[in-house]
């Protein structure tokens, strides 16, 4: 009698047991599919945003076509360093920035950029995208650039985000510009951080 009670109590666990491992498995397939559901929706949302960028960035290089007659110089000979990671908003900030005379170097991760840095640190002003394409983000650069003995160089977030406060006042950037880049912006931007700064337009007939 004994051992029929206690077959039955062992019949009973491993019953338990498999309706468990059942309910273990659906539930983490059920993870697993919710999973897969919220990452393809961020997907789409960042495909949605890169496509609204793409356009304004198109429209941003049309209109800069169109202002070709207009052109700046500066007041002093200026190198700019820049690190972004997208062509055609690398494109647009070359535009501007040589349209006013600017001399520029571009890189697409944050680790050249620190390379170039560290073997020359002759540049005047710094531009860097918050997203890169290398293993660095625009913030995780900074962090790294403040840590180079005597740097002193202006560096300046060019970036989707609106988020002003969070790079300016947390991150410490000296200046915040929100893409797509333009004469006005940089002219502003670059006024603010280098000192007697000043450009003047030259009209080409």
């Amino acid at each position: 009698m004994p051992n029929i009670y206690l077959m039955c109590v062992m019949i009973i666990l491993v019953i338990t047991c498999i309706l468990l491992l059942i309910m273990y498995y659906k539930h983490t397939i059920k993870i697993e599919y919710l999973k897969k559901q919220i990452t393809k929706s961020e997907n789409e949302k960042k495909n949605l945003t890169r496509n609204f960028e793409i356009l304004r960035w198109n429209y941003q290089v049309n209109k800069l076509a169109l202002e070709k007659n207009s052109k700046y110089k500066p007041n002093k000979k200026i190198r700019a360093l820049i690190a972004d990671y997208y062509e055609t908003s690398a494109v647009v900030t070359n535009e501007v920035l040589t349209s006013m005379g600017i001399e520029t170097e571009f890189v697409t991760n944050g680790e050249d950029l620190l390379m170039k840095i560290n073997e020359q640190n002759d540049y005047d002003i710094i531009f860097t995208s918050n997203v890169l394409s290398g293993k660095l983000d625009g913030v995780q650069v900074l962090g790294k650039l403040r840590k180079i003995e005597r740097f002193n160089i202006p560096v300046i977030i060019l970036t989707t985000s609106k988020d002003c406060e969070y790079f300016l006042n947390e991150c410490g950037f000296d200046d915040y510009i929100e893409k797509v880049l333009d004469v006005y912006k940089a002219k502003k931007s670059l006024k603010k951080v280098i000192s007697n700064l000043k450009f003047i337009e030259i009209n080409n007939e």
